[in-house]
C-alpha cells in the first residue's frame, strides 16, 4: 500500500541527491518518491535513474512551483516534498504513518537535526508545540521546520498547494493557512524526523 507521495525539487544536484535517496530507500512501497527536476546540466538525473524512481520537469525559478508539480495526480493519503540536500529518517517515517491511520491529523511535524555539507550532525532544533504556532506564525515567527512535515493530501488541495507567489517562504505560508483554516496539527514527540543541511549553495543561504 502506497501511503505517501514525496516530491524531490532538483537543479544541479548530483552532489547530495544520492544521501537524499539513499534515506528513502527503506520506505520501500509505502513511499511513492517523485524527482521534479529543473533542467539540470549535472549528473542530477543519472542519479535519479539509479534509484528507480518517478522524474518529472518543471521550468526552473521556483521551488515550490515544483513541488506542487511533484504533488499532483496523486492519491495518497500523506504527501510532503523534501529539498534535494535534506534527510528523511525512514524509520520514524514509518512509524508516524502508522499511529496517524485512524487519527483526525492533517498535518504532523517533529524535531529536526541540522547536518553540515558533509552529512555530519551539528545540532538538534524542537518545534513549539501545537497550542502555540498559530500565535507565533501570528507574530511573524516560523515556528516549525519544513523536513518531515506530512500533509494530509486532502488539505493540500483544499488549500491550492504551495504559493508560488514566494520563492522562499512558502512552506510557512502554507502552515500560516492551515492554522487559520482550523487544521489540525500534532508534534511527533521526541522523535527526530529529519535532517536538514546547511551549506553555502543551499537557496535559504
Amino acid at each position: 500500500m502506497v501511503d505517501i507521495t514525496i516530491a524531490i525539487p532538483t537543479l544541479n544536484s548530483g552532489a547530495t541527491l544520492g544521501m537524499t535517496l539513499e534515506s528513502l530507500r527503506s520506505l520501500g512501497s509505502m513511499a511513492r518518491v517523485i524527482l521534479v527536476d529543473s533542467h539540470s546540466s549535472d549528473q542530477t538525473l543519472e542519479i535519479a535513474k539509479l534509484f528507480s524512481i518517478e522524474i518529472r520537469t518543471c521550468p526552473p525559478g521556483n521551488l515550490y512551483e515544483a513541488v506542487n508539480v511533484g504533488l499532483s495526480d496523486t492519491d495518497t493519503e500523506w504527501v510532503t516534498y523534501l529539498n534535494s540536500d535534506d534527510v528523511m529518517y525512514a524509520n520514524t517515517l514509518a512509524t508516524r504513518i502508522e499511529g496517524l491511520r485512524s487519527a483526525p491529523i492533517d498535518i504532523s511535524y517533529g524535531a529536526v537535526d541540522f547536518i553540515d555539507g558533509d552529512g555530519r550532525f551539528l545540532r538538534s532544533w524542537k518545534p513549539a508545540r501545537e497550542t502555540a504556532l498559530l500565535p507565533l506564525y501570528q507574530a511573524g515567527y516560523s515556528a516549525m521546520l519544513q523536513q518531515g512535515t506530512l500533509i494530509r493530501r486532502e488539505l493540500f488541495e483544499k488549500l491550492g498547494g504551495f504559493s508560488t507567489k514566494y520563492r522562499y517562504v512558502a512552506d510557512a505560508d502554507f502552515w500560516f493557512r492551515a492554522l487559520e483554516a482550523g487544521a489540525q496539527f500534532r508534534y511527533a514527540g521526541s522523535a527526530t524526523v529529519a535532517a536538514f543541511r546547511l551549506h553555502r549553495a543551499q537557496i535559504t543561504q
